[in-house]
Parts: C-alpha cells; structure tokens; sequence
C-alpha cells in the first residue's frame, strides 16, 4: 500500500496511471504540488496532487500559482483533471507572502471553477487531510468539480482538528490536546460527516482508487 505510513505522492499517481505514462512538469519548482500528464486506462489525464513528503503538502504562493497555471492550460484543451488531496492546510508567511499567497490561492480556485464553466471535466480525491482553505480550493465541489471522492482513512474539515479544538476549547489539560484532537477528528473531521455535508460524493477504499477513478472518467467522456 503507497499510502501506509509517510509516502511521496509520485508513488501513488504511478500506480493510478496507466505503466509508465507519468511525465511531470516543473518538476524542479514548488515541490509541494506535482503536476503532469498521464493516461489512466487510456484517458490522457491531467494530475495535480499535493506532495506529503515536501512540507506536508502545504500550499504557498508558489506552489498555488503553479497548480492555477497548469489546471488553465488543461482547460484551453479540456483535458480532465485529476486532483489528489493530502495538505495539513497553507504555510505560514509574512504580510508581503501573505498577499501573494491569497491572490495566487484565488487564481487556483478560479482555474478549477472554470473546469464546469468551459463543459470540462475533473476527478478529486481526497487522499489523506483536506483542511480549511485547500479543501476548497484544490478542486472541489464547490467549485463545480465532476466528481468528489474521499479515501476512507482520510481527514476532511473546514479546520484543522488542533486548530478546532483550541478554538472550541475542548482543550481543559494541554498535555491531552493532541489526543483531544485526535477524539474530535474521529468525529467532525471523518470522511462520512464529509460526504453528509456534501463535501464529497462517495467514500471509497484505496484499493478502489485505480478502478473508480477510471469509471469516473470514463463516465464522464459520454
């Protein structure tokens, strides 16, 4: 299993596609976004994932700005979008980065909207956490995205679960906050309450990913 433990997305998006098929671009710039193009069970497809293993996957200025360029090139030929989500949330920065990180976080959000505006289509999977703001802007429903599924181990909330239990103060002895945290995820953060609340369409195993994704695709060429 690719995603036991601490992995690189690279590993993931070549058992998604199809032997051999991955070729990332910009591979050298905002490593913790991969982008590039591949074929899964024929389909050339276009993938935009977070990277775990730089940063956490966290999303800064650059790294938005990357994704937002590429996802608009897929658009000019409406070639899907394959989206993989795994992000603690964005980096922290000073006002100066801040701003740029916001706009460039706008952009995303617009390049991913304009999938449905232009009749294109996308895949997103959350396949680790979604929080806060990267669980809007890294193609979902919201935004108009196809199709919406969440591993079932995965972590989905509008806020970071030791974010939420501070600002809940849920938190009474700090030598528990983490385990605190960890109770409120189980709960508010699961991938179940995230298909209640219309955040995705189905809850699928890993195992699953390949075939659904591909069905999902499929389905969405007729």
């Amino acid at each position: 299993d690719v995603l036991s433990g601490e992995y690189d997305v690279h590993d993931v998006i070549n058992e998604l596609v199809d032997k051999g098929s991955f070729k990332e671009l910009q591979a050298t710039h905002a490593k913790s976004v991969v982008t590039g193009l591949g074929f899964i069970d024929g389909i050339p497809v276009g993938i935009v994932a977070n990277n775990r293993a730089k940063n956490n996957g966290k999303l800064c200025a650059c790294g938005a700005k990357k994704a937002a360029e590429f996802v608009n090139m897929l658009n000019r030929t409406c070639l899907p979008v394959v989206t993989l989500v795994d992000s603690e949330g964005t980096v922290m920065a000073d006002k100066v980065e801040i701003r740029g990180l916001a706009k460039n976080m706008a952009g995303l959000a617009e390049a991913y909207s304009d999938i449905a505006d232009n009749g294109c289509s996308g895949v997103t999977v959350v396949i680790g956490n979604a929080f806060g703001t990267v669980l809007t802007v890294m193609g979902s429903k919201s935004l108009g995205i196809s199709m919406s599924f969440a591993l079932d181990n995965a972590k989905i909330g509008v806020m970071n679960p030791s974010t939420a239990v501070e600002f809940l103060g849920k938190v009474d002895d700090e030598s528990k906050a983490k385990q605190t945290a960890e109770e409120w995820a189980e709960t508010n953060s699961s991938p179940l309450e995230a298909a209640r609340e219309g955040f995705v369409d189905d809850i699928i195993e890993t195992s699953e990913l390949r075939a659904r994704v591909a069905a999902s695709l499929l389905m969405l060429q007729t």
